[in-house]
């Protein structure tokens, strides 16, 4: 075991390093005076334990609470380079890794689920109309929707401004349209409210099955293709395959 992994293990795991330093010290005592008489050996050993534990008590409760902040600092890290911060959404990059992440775990014989693609419908009218407050305040509540509206294996992210993302694990096209048209019809039947204005928000979903070998990107592709066509038919539509579920 190489110093660098030693070092690293005594820094991680405090206790570790209390419990070495008290055995290295005993074994000094034992060595120095292994010809005294048992009595000897045994006082020195307590002596040395009792000075041993009083010195190293605060070094190791320093070193273990700032194990404790480094271990939430790291986490607060991940947490803030893989999520959108206005939404609580995976961010692009982490979502489109994720997404890999999942076809590559699934056998190039089989498909994984399928990709939803989500665009608020009309948002700069909203922010020319009421201001970019309000605007984020539509952000967050479609935002709101999609992650009620995914299942514990799904991935959820936004992609950027308006945009978002959903992958809906082991899905085909008719499950995910089913989905996906739940996700419109409940953002499109309810009133989202802000500081500002009262408004109504739609959104406009294209949605592609995965199929077996397929890349990320083009199962992403086809959804953008499917999401164009629910756009031309007039917003308020999820596309699958071409075909509108509900248009507007």
């Amino acid at each position: 075991m190489s110093v660098r992994s030693v070092r690293r293990i005594f820094m991680s795991h405090p206790l570790v390093a209390f419990i070495f330093v008290v055995g290295v010290v005993q074994l000094l005592i034992v060595s120095y005076y292994a010809n005294f008489e048992p009595e000897r050996l045994l006082f020195e050993m307590t002596i040395a334990g009792a000075i041993t534990v009083v010195a190293a008590s605060p070094t190791i409760w320093y070193f273990q609470r700032q194990h404790k902040r480094l271990a939430a600092l790291s986490r607060e890290l991940v947490y803030l380079s893989t999520t959108d911060q206005m939404t609580g959404l995976l961010n692009r990059p982490s979502f489109l890794k994720e997404v890999e992440k999942l076809l590559d775990s699934v056998p190039s014989d089989r498909a994984a689920g399928a990709f939803a693609y989500i665009d608020a419908d009309h948002f700069k009218q909203i922010n020319d109309r009421y201001g970019h407050a309000v605007g984020d305040d539509t952000i967050r509540y479609i935002a709101r929707h999609i992650r009620d509206a995914a299942r514990p294996n799904d991935l959820c992210g936004r992609l950027g401004g308006e945009e978002f993302a959903m992958f809906l694990a082991g899905e085909n096209n008719s499950g995910a349209g089913c989905i996906a048209e739940q996700l419109r019809r409940r953002i499109a039947q309810q009133v989202a409210f802000s500081d500002l204005e009262v408004r109504e928000v739609s959104v406009s979903i294209g949605v592609a099955e995965h199929r077996p070998g397929q890349t990320a990107a083009e199962v992403i592709r086809e959804a953008d293709r499917n999401l164009y066509e629910a756009k031309n038919n007039g917003r308020n539509s999820v596309v699958v395959d071409y075909k509108s579920i509900r248009a507007a």
